[in-house]
């Protein structure tokens, strides 16, 4: 913990020492880098499939069909799922 408390006052200093223009460049860039966490751990954590099952109920073999025809594909491995494109 002390490690850390020093590492965050020698930023603090250094920090204070910089014009702001400086410091609006650093916060925007550390904001951006957020943001930019924040989507791609939005997408790696994506399932290619979703599960539907209980939208089709006991007419399972009616979905296939209808899915099939529009051209989804359809997994029905674990419950009926089609995929996310």
């Amino acid at each position: 913990m002390e490690f850390i408390k020093r590492s965050w006052r020698q930023i603090r200093t250094q920090a204070e020492h910089l014009p702001p223009n400086a410091r609006w460049l650093i916060g925007v860039c550390t904001l951006c880098l957020g943001l930019v966490v924040v989507l791609v751990s939005m997408y790696i954590g994506r399932s290619d499939y979703i599960s539907i099952t209980q939208f089709a109920g006991d007419r399972q073999a009616e979905a296939i069909s209808q899915l099939s025809a529009v051209g989804i594909k359809v997994n029905t491995d674990n419950g009926l799922s089609v995929r996310r494109d």
